[in-house]
């Protein structure tokens, strides 16, 4: 962290306890959080050093900048929508990106050669969860950006959406994986490679899905 080339050390240290009680408010992964944190401290550096260039103490004008700013709580609630939006935005598009590829993957290994549609007629409720999962994908991120303002006004849209998102992957997740397994089971010779990998990358979504699910839920603790 590079320091402002008007805040002292002491002033400085006076600014990271105060963005430290904000932290421990603001819900989202710790990268949302800090990128967060450092557009705050920017902020805060530069009243700061406004003031001194005026010829005020360091001290005051630390003391004068963080009583303007509002308390912890006062600042933290007040970034904590657009924190949350920011996250889910995110969540959803690393769903929409990992769906195409892992739905290939298990097309190639569970299906091979067959038509594209042949794993969806294997599992009817697949192709109901794969549709809802891109569609409240795609309406988290609309939600959470400036297109909101097109959309109902209902509270918490962007997470709500979101959460949808993650349980539909879930679900289509667990499906394929029982079908993975089931048919290791029931056959003599292993799975193939393709399916290795397919297995693995459900795995890892399926637990990124059930924690991203959690942490986006309103009324569940946030902090990742």
């Amino acid at each position: 962290m590079a320091g402002h080339p008007l805040v002292g050390p002491a002033t400085a240290g006076a600014v990271e306890e105060y963005l430290a009680a904000i932290a421990a408010e603001l819900p989202g992964p710790r990268r949302v959080r800090d990128d967060a944190l450092a557009e705050l401290r920017d902020g805060l550096h530069d009243a700061i050093s406004a003031r001194t260039a005026a010829g005020e103490p360091a001290a005051a004008a630390a003391s004068a900048v963080l009583a303007e700013s509002g308390s912890p709580s006062v600042v933290a609630a007040a970034y904590a929508p657009e924190l949350d939006a920011v996250s889910a935005r995110r969540t959803a598009q690393a769903l929409l990106a990992t769906g195409p590829l892992l739905g290939w993957l298990w097309l190639t290994s569970l299906t091979p050669g067959r038509a594209p549609d042949a794993l969806l007629r294997g599992l009817p409720p697949l192709a109901g969860l794969v549709a809802l999962a891109a569609v409240a994908g795609v309406l988290a991120i609309v939600a959470a950006g400036p297109a909101v303002r097109w959309l109902p006004d209902l509270p918490h849209l962007p997470q709500r959406a979101v959460a949808c998102a993650c349980a539909a992957a879930i679900c289509a997740d667990l499906a394929v994986l029982t079908l993975a397994g089931a048919r290791f089971l029931t056959q003599d010779a292993g799975l193939p490679w393709i399916a290795v990998i397919a297995v693995f990358g459900s795995a890892v979504r399926l637990t990124y899905s059930q924690n991203a699910a959690r942490r986006h839920l309103p009324g569940t603790p946030r902090r990742a």
